[in-house]
């Protein structure tokens, strides 16, 4: 069972930080942990020790300046800024974002173009650039410097327009980097690890995986009744079928770049349209139909498990990106044996539980 503890520090603005608090006594704790999202922490404390000050006479927590981080039995499992602190009768509430979660609502302070760029590039350039003092929280990038995917001259529709990053238009770089991602096809998550034994210091990254993070983690036990709880919620949803398959890309009218997929199924038929501008080649239009048809089987799929603190797969050991074998118990027999991909992870150390967010793996395009 993992011995969890949570740190307070404050971020000085310019990459640095500096500890307040090693043993936080925090209540009803949720760390999350998200796939190409932020995560965050959500605690609760009693006012007497939110009060507490720190060697300057101030308050311990300031949104926008402090910074929490659960640890579990040694290794930095979750972090993040303090947002909100609401009252929540005789306790405060520490809602906290995950680091990732500065971008929101920013502006592009300058004027950048780009015909031939890699999307990656330009967001781990956003990511950089953005962090000066006094915004700079120390989040570096790293992986993935070359995604080696079309260029953003060729998502366009047909056309050699410019990509721009600017003052008058760019307000929101967290939308951006998301729509980056859409069309470069990475993902991406934030990890924060101690710099060495001393535990003194606190390393924060951005990791880039391209065509994506993670692995198939054989080497992990995840069996109903042994390591999950078997109140396992299903869903069977017509708007996860299609036997045809539609994709439009680039162009318009005839000029459209255009693919279909289809096979034969024991149901009606049923099309899924699906219109995507950055597709600019037929080719890619047509791998892109093959791949939604496979994740519109119609399978009952599960979105959500609970997975106990244990030696088949202890705290830590999965991250958001992997992919895990889910084992069906006695009553549990729908599924037998299935493949799925952790999307989000949601710790909750006072209950030594932690909720899965996962599809089946198929389902992944």
């Amino acid at each position: 069972m993992s011995e969890w503890r949570y740190i307070a520090s404050r971020l000085n603005g310019d990459g640095t930080e500096t500890f307040l608090d090693f043993n936080l006594p925090l209540s009803d704790v949720s760390v999350q942990e998200s796939l190409s999202g932020h995560g965050g922490l959500d605690a609760k404390i009693t006012p007497e020790v939110a009060a507490l000050k720190d060697e300057d006479g101030k308050p311990i927590f300031i949104p926008e300046s402090t910074a929490i981080y659960a640890e579990a039995s040694g290794q930095i499992r979750g972090a993040g800024i303090v947002t909100q602190l609401p009252t929540d009768g005789p306790t405060l509430s520490l809602d906290c974002i995950g680091f990732s979660g500065r971008w929101q609502g920013q502006p592009w302070a300058g004027e950048d173009k780009y015909d031939t760029a890699d999307p990656l590039l330009i967001d781990r350039y956003i990511i950089d650039e953005f962090q000066k003092k006094p915004f700079d929280i120390g989040l570096k990038p790293v992986g993935a410097d070359k995604s080696q995917m079309v260029r953003l001259s060729e998502t366009v529709t047909g056309k050699n327009e410019l990509y721009y990053l600017a003052y008058w238009e760019t307000l929101d770089l967290d939308k951006e980097r998301t729509q980056l991602a859409e069309i470069g096809g990475y993902e991406w998550t934030v990890k924060h690890r101690w710099a060495s034994s001393d535990n003194d210091e606190i390393i924060h990254e951005i990791e880039y995986g391209y065509p994506r993070l993670g692995s198939r983690r054989s080497d992990l036990r995840f069996v109903v009744g042994e390591n999950i709880s078997d109140n396992i919620p299903t869903t069977d949803d017509g708007d996860e079928y299609a036997s045809h398959v539609l994709v439009l890309g680039a162009g318009q009218g005839r000029k459209m770049v255009r693919a279909e997929a289809n096979r034969n199924t024991n149901r009606l038929g049923k099309w899924k349209v699906i219109t995507d501008k950055s597709i600019g080649k037929d080719s890619v239009a047509r791998d892109r139909a093959e791949t939604e048809l496979k994740a519109l089987g119609g399978e009952l799929d599960i979105t959500e498990i609970t997975v106990w603190d244990h030696d088949n797969a202890p705290v830590g050991t999965y991250r958001a990106g992997d992919e895990i074998l889910i084992q069906s118990g006695v009553g549990w027999t729908d599924f037998g044996e299935l493949w799925v991909r952790i999307l989000g992870i949601i710790h909750h150390p006072e209950k030594n539980t932690t909720t899965l967010q996962i599809r089946r793996s198929e389902k992944i395009t």
